[in-house]
This record gives structure tokens, C-alpha cells and sequence, in this order.
């Protein structure tokens, strides 16, 4: 498990964003954009924040290079409008 990215799950994580409030701020304001609409979070990492999108937004497709976190993300943050799915690194 990568130590430079968090790993909270459903059940620890609003003492998680109690701790880190600009996280929760951050996905506030973006849900105030996005009620209705399918979106994308690329870069997405372990799934939070396409989770939280998804409480509002009509779907949620979260984009990541990281296999390992993709598996935390599936694992704890699927929803029936939150998908995952991996990208692979583009090379020049």
C-alpha cells in the first residue's frame, strides 16, 4: 500500500474528512455543479471523491494510472452510479 496516498473506505470516511476539511470542501463545491450530470474524475486515486460526486451528480466515472489504488476504489467506493476503470500512462 502506496504511504503517499490516504486510504480511507465508506465507514471511516467522514471522521477522515473531519480531519482534512479542505477535502470536503473541495467536493461541496463541485457537487453544487454537478447535480444531474455524468462526470469524469481523472486522476481520481482511491475512489473518495468520485463517491462524494456521486451523491449528487447522475454518474460518476473515476480514471486512474495506479492499479493498486484502483483495487481500494473498487473495492470500497463502487456505487450504483460510480464506476472505476484504469487509464493506462500516455507516452510521447
Amino acid at each position: 500500500m502506496s504511504l503517499e496516498r490516504i486510504w480511507p473506505t465508506k465507514e471511516n470516511l467522514l471522521n477522515y474528512l473531519k480531519d482534512y476539511p479542505e477535502h470536503q470542501l473541495r467536493y461541496d463545491l463541485i457537487s453544487n455543479h454537478v447535480s444531474g450530470l455524468h462526470c469524469a474524475d481523472v486522476s481520481c486515486g482511491v475512489g473518495y471523491g468520485s463517491y462524494l460526486i456521486g451523491q449528487s451528480a447522475k454518474s460518476v466515472k473515476g480514471f486512474d494510472i495506479s492499479e493498486e489504488a484502483l483495487e481500494h476504489a473498487n473495492k470500497h467506493f463502487t456505487d450504483k452510479n460510480v464506476s472505476f476503470n484504469h487509464l493506462k500512462e500516455l507516452k510521447n
